[in-house]
């Protein structure tokens, strides 16, 4: 009797498995996704809506833009740097690992499709990535496996500074960039790799991006406005730490007080053995965390006064130090300036988020106020 009825439940079983998996199989068919969303997308909580909606702005931002660094030259782990620098966690809030980066770059569900049960179908959600650009990427991802970097169209590239810092003015895809022989000579050129637009000459684009920094430098006496509101703000932030060092010092005081008389009550009976321990562990751990935030406001260090010169002495003149520095120096203060890139086309360089020191109406409503959220200026230069 008993093996029938194990026999019953397991026939049950089976039953209900098949009816789930032809359940998903006509779910997937129609264009669902029945399984966690990945990184970008969340699961959809209507029947009638998509199976997948988007995640916040950002992360679908930082999601895309690591197809696009990859697409443009980076190696794999200079990628997955940027994009977690710039804030790209997972949804326990961690960051990738190298192998869920590359795992990532590999999900073909962020072009609107995906596979199942053998067959590849168009999901009912919108894409992250163009289809173009995730094709162009799987060879790389493979090519990195096998050198560990990727060879072709590094964007760590001096002869093109530009390149992952400017953007197609039609589709918003980053510029990459390489040289051309012809008629005797080599000649370099920036170009979408997505829309397929007319390629723009190294002189052109790199021309005009220096008459844009010198357009959007800072005039001298603005920038004496702007070194006015930093000092203020410094010395507002040196008196707010002072305070804020002598209030947790006296906190931390109180704590040991306190740990003092726990142990005795503990000694005369007043408290019981369980009561005891909870109580001076919530005191250890609240004692834990001031010292954890003194040891932070002893570390943290303003920024010093002679790189905050050299900050605005750059600012004055940010076409000539742009010319004349380095590569790594150009990246840098290119995405100090852009940080989301800057739209490039025919008709030259559009409008596009930039850095609050160069927003001029910003700035002098700022000095006007004198008080300023220090930026840190000695990203501008550094080789």
């Amino acid at each position: 009797m008993e093996n029938q009825l194990a026999g019953f439940a397991q026939f049950d079983n089976d039953i209900r498995s098949e009816r789930c998996r032809n359940g998903m199989i006509a779910a997937a068919a129609s264009g669902r996704y029945v399984w966690v969303a990945p990184l970008g997308y969340l699961n959809g909580n209507s029947r009638n809506g998509p199976s997948l909606v988007l995640d916040t702005p950002e992360v679908v931002r930082l999601v895309r833009k690591s197809f696009e660094l990859v697409d443009t030259g980076l190696t794999l782990p200079e990628a997955r740097q940027q994009v977690t620098k710039e804030g790209l966690r997972t949804s326990k809030g961690k960051a990738l690992s190298a192998n869920g980066f590359r795992k990532m770059l590999t999900r073909k569900t962020y072009t609107g499709s995906f596979t199942a049960f053998e067959e590849t179908v168009r999901g009912d959600f919108e894409a992250i990535v163009p289809e173009e650009v995730f094709l162009r990427v799987q060879p790389k991802l493979h090519r990195a496996r096998s050198t560990g970097r990727i060879v072709a169209y590094r964007i760590n590239n001096p002869d093109f500074p530009l390149r992952g810092a400017v953007r197609c003015a039609k589709c918003g895809t980053l510029l990459t960039a390489s040289n051309s022989t012809g008629h005797g000579g080599r000649y370099g050129y920036y170009r979408c790799p997505q829309c397929g637009g007319p390629s723009l000459g190294k002189a052109q684009v790199e021309g005009q991006f220096t008459q844009l920094l010198n357009s959007v430098s800072l005039e001298p006496a603005l920038t004496k406005l702007l070194g006015l509101a930093i000092d203020a703000n410094l010395e507002s932030k040196r008196s707010m730490g002072v305070k804020q060092m002598s209030q947790l010092k006296v906190r931390l005081g109180a704590l040991g007080t306190r740990h003092r008389q726990i142990l005795d009550k503990s000694l005369s009976g007043v408290f019981s053995d369980s009561d005891t321990k909870r109580l001076l562990s919530e005191t250890e751990q609240e004692s834990d965390d001031v010292q954890a935030q003194i040891a932070l406001a002893e570390g943290s260090e303003l920024v010093p006064e002679q790189v905050i010169k050299t900050g605005l002495a750059i600012l004055q003149d940010m076409g000539t130090f742009w010319q004349k520095a380095g590569l790594t120096t150009r990246q840098q203060l290119q995405r100090f300036l852009f940080p989301e890139g800057i739209p490039f086309g025919q008709s030259g360089f559009g409008t596009c988020k930039t850095a609050f020191c160069i927003q001029q109406k910003a700035v002098v409503s700022m000095a006007e106020n004198t008080v300023v959220a220090p930026r840190r200026i000695e990203l501008l230069f550094g080789d």
